[in-house]
C-alpha cells in the first residue's frame, strides 16, 4: 500500500510542473518565427520560411528522405515536399500550428510542441491529418529562430 500511495503522490508532483508548463504564457518573441513558418508554408513564400530560420536547420518530415540538415535544408525539404505532393496528387494545402502545447524557455533556447491540422485538397478529395509540430528555438542577435522542427503526423479527420 505504501508502495502505491507513494506512486500516486510522485504523479501528482510530476505532473503539477508539466501542466503548470502548458498554462504559463508564452512570450510573443518566441512564437513569432513559427507563425512566420506557417504563413510561409500557406502563402508559399521560400524566403519568409527561410527567415524564420537558423542558417543550419534541422527538419525532419514524412516523406522521403525524412530528414534535412545544413544550410540546404530548407531548398532540399521544399523540393522533396513538392515531389512527395505530386506523387499524391496535391493540388493545395493549409497548415494550421496552433498555440502550443508545451512551450519551455531558457535562457535563449526554447522548446515548443504545437498541435497542428493540415488540410489538403487532392484530385481525389479533400484530406485532412492532425498532427504536432516540435520545434528547438535559439535567440539570435535579430530574434528567435528555428534551429529545428519536426512534424508527427496524427489521425486523419473527418
Amino acid at each position: 500500500m505504501k508502495i502505491i500511495t507513494a506512486l500516486a503522490l510522485a504523479g501528482t508532483l510530476l505532473a503539477s510542473p508539466v501542466l503548470a508548463l502548458a498554462q504559463t504564457p508564452v512570450d510573443p518573441a518566441v512564437l513569432a518565427p513559427i507563425k512566420q513558418l506557417n504563413d510561409g508554408f500557406n502563402t508559399n513564400a521560400p524566403a519568409k520560411i527561410a527567415g524564420a530560420h537558423v542558417a543550419s536547420p534541422i527538419i525532419l518530415d514524412e516523406f522521403a528522405p525524412y530528414a534535412w540538415s545544413g544550410p540546404t535544408a530548407i531548398m532540399g525539404w521544399g523540393g522533396d515536399f513538392a515531389k512527395f505532393a505530386a506523387s499524391k496528387g496535391v493540388l493545395s494545402g493549409v497548415v494550421q500550428i496552433n498555440d502550443p502545447s508545451v512551450a519551455e524557455v531558457n535562457g535563449d533556447h526554447a522548446y515548443v510542441v504545437a498541435p497542428s491540422v493540415i488540410t489538403f485538397k487532392t484530385k481525389d478529395g479533400q484530406v485532412k491529418n492532425a498532427g504536432t509540430f516540435t520545434f528547438a528555438l535559439v535567440k539570435a542577435a535579430d530574434g528567435w529562430k528555428i534551429q529545428s522542427w519536426a512534424y508527427a503526423r496524427g489521425a486523419a479527420l473527418p
